[in-house]
């Protein structure tokens, strides 16, 4: 159930063979479920994952062919409403123009400008929903259900409970994973290096559950581990909140660590 580096046989076998400092080997349950829930932690996280998923999973309505055609349906749709407005607009001034003439009384001005007012009224709500329509399709936000399929597909990776699912798909995303030992603290330090910079790249929001990509960072540091303690209490854990074997999940290991 431990983790060692080899370097002390290798340099048994060859002098030239330079000695790790690393003497402390590092428990292997709690290792490999602390690296995977990491790792799904920063997946999850990721606005460049979420941007790909979108990309990727777009449906056919929304390609990009029927998204132009939509703009300019929606554009045609906004100079109908403003030469319509255009219109009662000139139907304004002619009615302020009579009654200012005395052509007018003042029942039927009242009346007529009414009319008039909730006419304008209603082209500009009119207006204001196209307007959201266009705005929304110019922002390449129009798939609104994406988020529900990122959580199913989060959740079907987050099941994966082989060595082998996991190591797959850790490997699309991981470059190595470097342990290094404290002798002063007497830690274990982690050092995750992803081959996308996916870490905290998430800027501000631009639609629901939307939001810019910025630069992340690819290394997520994990310092001051007492892994060999921490792994006793997380077979406990584990034990005595019937987690499945090799499984754990986001909400679990949150769980344990508070």
């Amino acid at each position: 159930n431990l983790y060692y580096c080899s370097s002390n046989s290798k340099k048994w076998r060859d002098d030239k063979f330079n000695k790790c400092k690393d003497v402390k080997s590092i428990n292997i349950p709690f290792t490999d479920d602390l690296i995977w829930f990491k790792v799904l932690e920063v997946f999850r996280d990721s606005e460049r994952i979420r941007d790909e998923f979108r990309l990727q999973n777009l449906p056919k309505e929304f390609d990009p062919n029927n998204i132009s055609i939509e703009r300019d349906k929606l554009k045609d749709e906004l100079e109908k409403l403003d030469t319509k407005c255009y219109r009662i607009e000139d139907r304004q001034i002619s009615t302020e123009v009579r009654y200012g003439k005395g052509i007018m009384s003042d029942r039927v001005y009242n009346k007529v400008s009414d009319e008039i007012i909730k006419e304008l009224e209603e082209i500009k709500r009119e207006k204001e929903k196209v307007n959201s329509k266009l705005s929304i399709i110019e922002s390449g936000l129009e798939w609104e259900d994406w988020f529900d399929d990122f959580t199913n597909y989060f959740e079907e990776i987050e099941s994966y409970k082989t060595i082998e699912e996991k190591r797959l798909f850790i490997e699309k995303y991981i470059e190595n994973v470097i342990v290094n030992w404290d002798n002063i603290t007497k830690t274990h330090n982690l050092k995750i290096n992803f081959k996308l910079p996916l870490i905290k790249d998430r800027g501000k929001e631009i639609g629901s559950n939307i939001f810019e990509i910025k630069k992340g960072n690819n290394s997520l540091k994990i310092n001051k581990l007492n892994i060999q303690k921490l792994g006793r209490k997380w077979k406990k854990f584990k034990e005595s909140n019937t987690i499945i074997e090799n499984h754990s999940t986001v909400t679990d290991f949150a769980r344990f660590l508070g």
